[in-house]
């Protein structure tokens, strides 16, 4: 799962838009179950946040 979530996390990181974003998710995982790709986004997005509020915190320091 965590490559997964790495992958993930680089779609959304080169995406210029979410339009994008979901046509290079559609394309990366065919068939993915809703359910699954829910668990996944979900988790990549927990890790963005913390990431940048880590990054906010260090730059505020």
């Amino acid at each position: 799962m965590g490559a997964m979530i790495e992958r993930v996390e680089a779609m959304l990181a080169a995406a210029g838009s979410l339009a994008e974003f979901r046509e290079m998710l559609l394309a990366g995982f065919p068939g993915i179950d809703a359910g699954d790709l829910a668990n996944v986004m979900a988790q990549a997005m927990m890790a963005a946040h913390a990431g940048g509020r880590a990054a906010a915190e260090d730059a505020g320091a």
